[in-house]
Parts: structure tokens; sequence; C-alpha cells
């Protein structure tokens, strides 16, 4: 029987295995996502989006979500991602996913020990900044504006409610950082800035929400940025006057998924954008803990969220946990940061969407995932050869007959050589009846 390889910890294979004398076309290899894969991002965050009720409903009623539909089947996706563990509300969790920050810091946590502080879930207005309140021994919460203006790339942010000029307001010529990368870029990190709040709680949210994604298709269209935030509020507020599941909450992930089409539709269109844009898709938390709430971060449904990578490079289908080497999916687990296997959390996006573009990390980060580079296999002389490229941070080759939990054995590294700009591994191929798994993980 043909070997199989494995990508990451999924408990699933991968959704196409690679063949004897090739590879998966499209494949996420670490090496290549670390280059940079895309030209350029559209990174969106849908408030209060659950990925309980997501789940449900393109299982239930695919045909009343196209967009979304179509991200997981041509990206990679998960409804099963976390949003912090302390503070499941707006205003902290989506400083996480633009500084790469927990909110607090966990009691005995090394690793993620620079939490941006941030709790408030309001604009407290002029002179406050994310840098002059939280966690104030972090002088200066470095963003993903930071990393991509500072390196001569044009960046957009554009939002659906008006708290959200905390953002702006933290990261524009007064409060910006220097830029000390390259040639002097400025200290306003942000090119374009735009707020529509969302208004009154009826069918004006979708009307503004509508009309910000007008100027976001008309600034993909006419001058893309490298780097887009795109905020959308018709979920929270449907979720908070008619309760997360509802007939509204419903008709607002419809609202939603139109937004997306048109977002879409631009990118398929443009000769710059079409191939080599990438869609990065999470959500600041679920709800419906209590009816119309998501304060309480410990509930399934607030805690679980989507998170969706889809563009270049990307392979069609495939469980996104599968693509890294330090995130594991928790099931139903509500985990903090001291857990040693960490979920997906969406303050992993933002230095995701980086790593699409090729950019470093976010300064200070500690919320970064780590992409599992990709196994490659072929027919030697000496019988099977596993190889893949070097890349940042340790990863173990593990063997198994079943790839079945607690069936995996680690291979010795004396077997293991080095080939030109390889890492090498040779078997004897073993018989037809027999099946053989290989997979990389993150060392501990």
């Amino acid at each position: 029987m043909k070997p199989k390889l494995q990508r990451g910890l999924s408990a699933c294979l991968f959704r196409a295995l690679l063949l004897l004398l090739g590879c998966l076309p499209g494949a996420l290899p670490a090496a290549t996502v670390g280059n940079g894969v895309a030209q350029y991002v559209v990174h969106i965050s849908a408030d209060g989006l659950g990925g309980v009720f997501l789940r449900d409903y393109l299982a239930q009623y695919p045909e009343e979500f196209p967009s979304f539909i179509r991200l997981w089947r041509e990206g990679a996706g998960t409804f099963n991602a976390r949003c912090d563990y302390n503070i499941s509300v707006t205003e902290p969790n989506h400083t996480s996913i633009l500084t790469g920050r927990p909110v607090l810091q966990q009691p005995t946590n090394v690793l993620f020990s620079a939490p941006h502080g941030f709790d408030d879930n309001y604009d407290p207005g002029p002179p406050a900044t994310l840098h002059n309140m939280g966690n104030l021994e972090v002088p200066y919460k470095a963003s993903v504006f930071d990393v991509t203006h500072d390196h001569g790339l044009r960046t957009a942010f554009f939002a659906g409610k008006d708290k959200f000029a905390l953002f702006i307001r933290s990261y524009d010529v007064i409060n910006g950082a220097p830029d000390t990368v390259g040639e002097d870029n400025g200290a306003n990190k942000m090119d374009v800035a735009s707020i529509i709040d969302y208004g009154t709680p009826d069918f004006s949210v979708q009307e503004n929400s509508s009309n910000l994604v007008s100027q976001v298709a008309e600034t993909l269209g006419t001058n893309p940025p490298r780097y887009l935030f795109l905020h959308l509020a018709d979920l929270d507020i449907m979720g908070h006057w008619y309760g997360w599941g509802s007939g509204m909450y419903r008709y607002g992930l419809q609202h939603l998924d139109l937004q997306l089409a048109r977002i879409l539709a631009v990118i398929d269109a443009h000769p710059l954008l079409a191939g080599r844009t990438a869609i990065v898709l999470t959500a600041d938390h679920g709800g419906g803990d209590r009816v119309g709430s998501h304060v309480y971060a410990d509930a399934p449904t607030v805690y679980t969220i989507p998170l969706v990578i889809w563009g270049p490079g990307v392979s069609p289908g495939l469980d996104l946990y599968s693509c890294f080497g330090n995130r594991w999916d928790p099931g139903t687990q509500y985990l903090d940061y001291n857990a040693p296997r960490q979920p997906l959390h969406n303050g992993d996006s933002g230095n995701l969407a980086l790593k699409l573009l090729g950019l470093p990390t976010i300064p200070g980060s500690c919320l970064i995932p780590v992409f599992v580079p990709r196994l490659n296999q072929a027919i030697t002389n000496q019988g099977l050869e596993i190889s893949w490229q070097p890349v940042e941070g340790a990863f173990v080759l593990e063997q198994s007959e079943t790839a079945h939990p607690g069936t995996w054995i680690p291979i010795s590294g004396v077997s293991i050589t080095q080939d030109h700009l390889r890492r090498v591994y040779q078997t004897p191929i073993v018989p037809a009846q027999t099946s053989q798994f290989f997979r990389l993980i993150q060392a501990p």
C-alpha cells in the first residue's frame, strides 16, 4: 500500500493525500508562506460570528451562504478557533487581533508573558491610546499595521463601530512609533482609515455595513493596499438585539455573505488582485451564553469562533489545524494560555496575515502560529525518501501504521540526514498490505 503523509497535528489526515511520485498541488508549505504567497491580504473580523452557528448554518442551509461555502471549499478553515481566554468582548479581542497579544497575564505562563492589558470595551477618547492604557510595562503596543507600513507597504483600516477610533488614534501620525525599518515611511501606520458606525439596531445596520464595504471595494479597485483590515458589526448587533441563532441573526449572516461576495468579486476581476490576494477571516467572539449576551468567556458558543484563510498557496478544503505545528484542535475544551497544546486564537490572525505577506511577526507579540513544513516523498534506489525544507523552529518526524492518536512513534534524528537544502529520511518500502503515515510536529 502507498505510504501516506499527514500534515500537522489534526486528528484527520490530509484531505488529499500526497501521491508516491508527486506532491499536492497548491499545498501550503511553511517555507512558501514565510516568503510570502500573497501580494495582498484582506483581513476580516466578523463581529459576533460564532463558530458553532456558522458551522451549523453552512451544513443546513448552504445555498444561503455561497461566499462562506466558497471560502471553506477553496481555503483552509476551522469553525473551532478561540477568542481570548479571559475576555470575550469586542475592543479587547480586536486589540489582540491587531497586536498578537492576549488581553491579560496568566499567573504561571511564561510564553504569553506580554499581554496588551486593555480590557475596556469602549473608547475613552483622546488622549487615550492603546499605549497609555492597559499593560503600561509595554509602552508601545506594535501592531500588524506597524510591520506592514514600516516595510513600505500601503495599509487600510475600515470599521463598523465608532469606538474603533481608538485604534486609528493609537497608530496615527502623533501616536504611531518611528519607522526604524529601511526607508522612513513615517509614524502614521494607516494610509487609509474609515469608520461607518452601525447606527440603530434595525435595517440601517445592513445599509451602513453595505456603505462600508462600498468604500472597501472602491479602495481595492482603485489603489489596493497591501494589507486591508475590515471590521463588520452586523452579527454582533443582531445577536444583542434578537439573540444568537435567531432568525434575525441568520438574516444578518446572509447579509454578511453578500458583502463577502462583493469583496470576492472585486478580487476576482482585478488584474493585480486576482490570484495574488489572500483573505483571513475570523471573529472577536461568538455569543448566546445568555439571550443577547457574550460576556461569559467560558460559554462554548461564545469562545468558539471561526478562522479561515483563502487565496494563493492554500490547499482547498484543508482543516486549518493541520497547517500548524504549534496549534491543536481543542475539541470542546476551554483552555487557558497555560495549556501545553494551544488552540488557534483570533489573536493569531494578525501574524498569520503577515506570514502570508512574507513579513516578520509583530514586535513583542506572542500569539504566533507556526506553519509546519510540507513533507515530500519519492521512490529512490534506497527505498522511500521523505524530505522537507528546514524552517524556523524545531520539528520532529513521526511515523505510524494507523495515524490514530497514541500510535505515533518519533523517528531518531540520527537516521535523518541533511541533503543540500533538505532534511531527508530514507526507509524501505513496506509490503503492499501495510500502511505508513508520516507527520512533522513541533518539538517540545
